[in-house]
């Protein structure tokens, strides 16, 4: 995993192919997702409602993507 990152490292391209490439990337989008249901909050603390609102829009076209 990258220093930066909170995903873990993708596997080198040649070994992922058709249906492991929906499984390496699952557990990404839940990270992915939880991070920005976290930031929402965050935003909603400093009294960011148009942030929170954005975050909350972008949380909702990530869970329809599910």
């Amino acid at each position: 995993m990258t220093a930066q990152s909170r995903f873990p490292d993708f596997p080198p391209v040649e070994t992922v192919r058709d249906q492991a490439v929906v499984e390496v990337l699952a557990p990404r989008y839940a990270v992915y997702a939880a991070a920005v249901r976290s930031t929402i909050d965050g935003a909603a603390d400093y009294d960011e409602a148009v942030t929170a609102d954005l975050l909350t829009q972008i949380s909702a076209t990530i869970a329809r993507q599910r």
